[in-house]
């Protein structure tokens, strides 16, 4: 397994990842970090979200942080994971049971707020401020 990263306007394969086992379940949901473009926020079938380094000049990947709910049992599946666009420090993970999870990602795999509805989820965009959800 492997992640590529494509040129859209050239259609190219810029770069090859291999994935070092750090994706042991399938990635529901990628996002790239506005300020560091080489760290990339992923959300998998595990209930895990993942903080990625994308060392682009060794062609490596390593794991930066492993975001785990701590209410997680590692069945849920995250739908999708969004940085704030007015906070890069903040994400989101959006899981299919119905919750929202935000991390500050300069803490250590800690919940700084969560957020249950009513229904299941399939994703979450933030408005452009980063003050709606």
């Amino acid at each position: 397994d492997s992640l590529l990263i494509h040129n859209i306007k050239t259609k190219e394969i810029i770069k090859t990842f291999p994935s070092n086992n750090i994706f042991p379940s399938s990635i529901t949901s990628l996002d790239m970090h506005k300020d560091s473009p080489h760290l990339l926020a992923c959300g998998n079938s595990n209930g895990e979200a993942k903080l990625i380094d994308l060392e682009v000049d060794s062609g490596e990947m390593s794991l930066v942080e492993s975001l785990n709910s701590k209410d997680s049992s590692g069945n849920e599946t995250i739908e999708r994971v969004r940085f704030d666009p007015r906070n890069a420090n903040v994400l989101a993970t959006a899981w299919k049971e119905g919750k929202i999870l935000f991390y500050d990602i300069r803490e250590r795999n800690t919940a700084v707020q969560k957020t249950t509805c009513g229904t299941k989820l399939a994703g979450i965009s933030f408005e452009e401020s980063g003050q709606v959800l």
